[in-house]
């Protein structure tokens, strides 16, 4: 072996015994007299991340209490921030040197720098065209190459599995990038009238933001208006500052279109202009707040034929299998989801966004397993509770072994900025 590759091997495992003896010498000091000793041993630990998990999970389980105790509250931490990375997923970014390609060519670059392929229609795959791109966002190359091209567009609806381009022409919408996001400006629209002797104008804009396909928000269904886009800044041609009043027409409920699209949303926003202004607006900017789980813990109903009236608990929410008896079809179920609680963080996002129907799943006695079909659901929120009855069926004949619900008992709310330059006004 190469002298020189033996003595970086033994420097490589050298220090990853000196991490290992670290994590060793930490999770001792999580049983520590001194307050301030434990305490920086939980920090460092969770700055080892997952190298420390499989340690930290044998103390968790077979620990001294003080120990045990703050082993689970790190294993915790690393799951929120797994949760999290899992839900935002990195920023995918394009290189190719500036040329002219085939796009069979351009689609096999791609695939070489994107966990996602690209798929097109088959006949422009020997279609040649120049173009380049140095370390750009997604989003913004498949724009450049649609342009390029000249006879593909971005479709609004992007399929599981693949990012898609069709037969079109260039949308050339108003388009702002902010790593793995992509906002639009989908279409505007500008109304003059008259109110007390006065002229009055407002525009409409439809607003969208598709994301990569490995970024995954929560649902929107029942979602505030605070989940939504915020535009908080507007400049005419002149440069002048225009104040961002919302119109009382405002579409209520967030992200009014496309609410039940998996990979865009489209929202309509409406505002009062000056009636003298220009027919160009320099600046529009602004945010778009969304939802990502934090926490999501897998609730299972062990033996459901003989279980029907148990209840989960997980902090101020229940999860009660309320009925569970075999039909014609297969496994008939009523599962209740409630919150006891009047207020605050956890009613801003409502029980039917903290879950998804297609991944409620059973298992029977000999291994077979059937998703959840739903039928129908009722919803009530009071000031003091709030309740989501489910009912459905599970298409299986074998007896059930157990159900199983991923909950989002925790979340985090992601603000993706967005800005629009030289908007001209219909």
């Amino acid at each position: 072996m190469n002298l020189r590759l033996l003595l970086v091997l033994l420097m490589l495992w050298h220090c990853v015994s000196a991490q290992d003896a670290d994590i060793g010498r930490l999770i001792l000091e999580l049983s520590s007299d001194q307050v301030d000793i434990r305490q920086e041993a939980e920090r460092k630990l969770v700055e080892y991340g997952e190298r420390a998990r499989p340690t930290l999970g044998r103390v968790a389980r077979d620990g001294e209490l003080e120990a045990r105790t703050r082993a689970r509250r790190i294993l915790a931490t690393l799951d929120r921030a797994a949760t999290r990375a899992n839900a935002l997923g990195p920023a995918w970014r394009i290189s190719i040197p500036e040329r002219t390609y085939s796009l069979q060519e351009i689609s096999n670059m791609f695939a070489r720098q994107c966990e996602i392929p690209l798929s097109y229609p088959e006949k422009f795959a020997g279609s040649r065209f120049s173009m380049q791109a140095q370390d750009i966002g997604v989003w913004a190359f498949l724009n450049r190459l649609c342009e390029a091209h000249g006879e593909l567009m971005l479709p609004l609806d992007q399929p599981d599995g693949s990012f898609s381009l069709v037969e079109g022409r260039p949308s050339r919408a108003p388009t702002s990038y902010s790593g793995p996001w992509r906002t639009w400006i989908d279409k505007i629209s500008c109304y003059v009238g008259e109110s007390s002797g006065h002229t009055t104008r407002s525009v409409r804009i439809v607003l969208g933001i598709a994301w990569q396909h490995n970024v995954h928000p929560m649902a929107i269904q029942g979602l505030g208006k605070e989940f939504d886009f915020k535009v908080s800044e507007i400049v005419d041609a002149k440069g002048a500052q225009i104040t961002c009043t919302a119109s009382d027409e405002i579409d209520a409920g967030a992200f009014s279109l496309d609410s039940d699209r998996k990979n865009a949303w489209r929202s309509i926003q409406r505002f009062s202009l000056p009636a003298n202004g220009g027919a160009k607006l320099e600046r529009l900017a602004g945010s778009i707040k969304l939802v990502f789980p934090s926490l999501v813990e897998v609730l299972e109903f062990e033996d459901p034929l003989e279980n029907v009236g148990k209840t989960i608990r997980v902090g101020s929410f229940g999860v009660s299998l309320m009925s569970c008896e075999p039909d014609e079809t297969g496994i008939a179920v009523h599962i209740r989801f409630s919150c006891d609680e009047s207020g605050g963080r956890n009613r801003r996002v409502t029980l039917p966004v903290r879950f998804r129907k297609e991944t409620v799943r059973s298992w029977g006695k000999d291994g077979g397993a059937a998703m959840f079909q739903p039928r129908n659901s009722t919803h009530t929120s009071e000031i003091e509770k709030e309740r989501f009855d489910m009912k459905g069926t599970f298409p299986i004949k074998e007896r059930l072994k157990k159900i199983s619900i991923p909950f989002v008992v925790d979340y985090f709310e992601k603000e993706v900025p967005f800005e629009f330059s030289d908007i001209v006004l219909p």
